[in-house]
């Protein structure tokens, strides 16, 4: 073997390592830290991202709930289509990746009004991950503003199940109570919500979905002792 053979050999190995090295940080880059998920902080009342981890909590004023920051934004520079290529669906991590990449694109669609689409991406980030429970508020979101009752409540037992003391959840299940008249139920669903730590009471006042709550004296009572 001559020193040119030699030198082409030595060559192609490097080539090969630093294509092996780029594929990697490729995927790291794209990573979403798929063990912290998106998380909610009904504290803040500002408006959506367009891009990023955006989330929204409650049934109510759907512009009006949003994530700080972009940190776990898959959508940046990747579409669904390229992941769906380059991620090996046997690994749960992946999954979960895929899973949160949906449930982004969902909250843009639900910022949007497009009620369908965000519905059709919250069970697709279900499909990939049971367990992002974020998606569960934010699809019964979806399920109330097409009037789908029954869905939104279903929707969120299946979140009872893995979070029985989630604020969240009984705050959603007292908008569902009070978009079908079951006043009473609504006003110990979200007596529930504040005992597990809901905290932003002004929104009790404003949300449109607790409207036939409102019109009830015994619910008018409690809240003047928060």
């Amino acid at each position: 073997m001559d020193k040119n053979q030699i030198q082409n050999i030595f060559f192609s190995i490097v080539a090969i390592f630093i294509l092996i090295g780029a594929g990697l940080q490729f995927f790291k880059n794209q990573s979403i830290n798929a063990s912290n998920p998106p998380s909610f902080d009904r504290s803040k009342n500002s408006n959506l991202q367009s891009e990023g981890s955006e989330g929204m909590e409650g049934s109510h004023n759907d512009e009006s709930h949003s994530h700080d920051d972009h940190k776990n934004d898959t959508s940046n520079n990747v579409s669904s289509l390229e992941l769906e290529h380059n991620f090996d669906h046997s690994d749960p991590k992946n999954q979960r990746r895929m899973g949160i990449f949906h449930y982004n694109k969902g909250n843009k669609l639900l910022t949007k009004k497009n009620w369908k689409e965000a519905i059709g991406n919250y069970q697709m980030a279900l499909k990939h991950d049971v367990k992002i429970f974020e998606v569960y508020i934010n699809l019964s979101v979806a399920y109330f503003r097409i009037e789908d009752y029954d869905k939104a409540y279903q929707t969120l037992q299946k979140l009872k199940t893995f979070q029985p003391n989630n604020p969240s959840l009984y705050y959603n299940l007292a908008c569902y109570y009070s978009l079908t008249n079951q006043i009473e139920l609504g006003k110990v669903a979200l007596q529930q919500s504040v005992q597990l730590g809901f905290k932003n009471f002004q929104t009790l006042n404003t949300d449109p979905d607790l409207k036939n709550l409102k019109n009830n004296t015994a619910y008018n009572q409690w809240l003047e002792t928060l």
